[in-house]
């Protein structure tokens, strides 16, 4: 009962959330329900990432962060012409 209560609720979250984020914003979103799961596969295995793993979750919130900052900056140019 829990899962199927959890399941409904966080596709009612996701569905607000991604209708008032742009597309390109909630492509983002997508990544971190990645992150979130190799963070409680850790927990879950009580286990330490390897360097590699480390490596991978960086360049994933390199990428988003990296998404994000051009998304902004291209929105702060077009206001200005």
């Amino acid at each position: 009962m829990l899962g199927i209560i959890a399941s409904w609720i966080a596709t009612w979250a996701w569905n607000q959330t991604s209708m008032r984020l742009t597309v390109s914003m909630a492509g983002m979103m997508i990544v971190f329900e990645t992150l979130f799961g190799l963070l409680y596969s850790f927990v879950y295995h009580m286990t330490i990432p390897t360097i590699w793993e480390w490596m991978s979750i960086f360049f994933i919130l390199f990428g988003v962060t990296f998404g994000i900052w051009r998304i902004n900056g291209f929105k702060i140019r077009n206001k200005s012409l």
